[in-house]
């Protein structure tokens, strides 16, 4: 009896992103998911998650920062 997974069987692997604004929590989603609903490319959702982003947010004496969080990745059928 064969083990594992069938032949062709594929798994793409998801980053999900949680987006706050300010200190209030507003959705989550893939990048593309999360760029979509904000009108940016899915890049800059990754880049909302990096440390010189947030540094930088911090620094910024206007509104509130739009503020990604990587919640996790996993791995789903592709």
């Amino acid at each position: 009896m064969a083990r594992g997974r069938p032949k062709g069987y594929k798994l793409q692997k998801v980053t999900e992103y949680a987006i706050y604004i300010g200190d209030e929590f507003q959705f989550t989603g893939t990048a593309e998911e999360c760029a979509a609903k904000l009108g940016v490319k899915p890049e800059t959702v990754q880049w909302y998650a990096t440390e010189s982003h947030i540094k930088r947010m911090e620094k910024a004496k206007f509104g509130d920062p739009i503020i990604s969080v990587n919640v996790g990745r996993w791995e789903q059928d592709a």
